[in-house]
């Protein structure tokens, strides 16, 4: 989840035009990533980019969209 959170996270930032310092990133990234459901895995780099390919993008997108509407509002600097 993390790769595919990060993967996308300059993208959402820039839509939503939210500050980019690396506090609001990480804040952003956080966020989405405690609003997405858990996936513990123990597998082979391959198996694991087979398994990202597996969560929907819109489940991803949302979250990332809700986190950055978040830190917009109540950006911590």
């Amino acid at each position: 989840m993390e790769t595919l959170v990060l993967r996308h996270l300059d993208a959402a930032i820039k839509r939503f035009n939210v500050c980019s310092c690396d506090r609001c990133r990480c804040d952003v990234a956080a966020y989405a990533l405690n609003h997405l459901p858990p996936r513990y895995t123990i597998a082979t780099y391959e198996k694991l980019a087979q398994l990202e390919q597996e969560v929907p993008l819109s489940t991803v997108t949302d979250a990332l969209i809700k986190a950055v509407i978040q830190v917009r509002s109540k950006p911590r600097h």
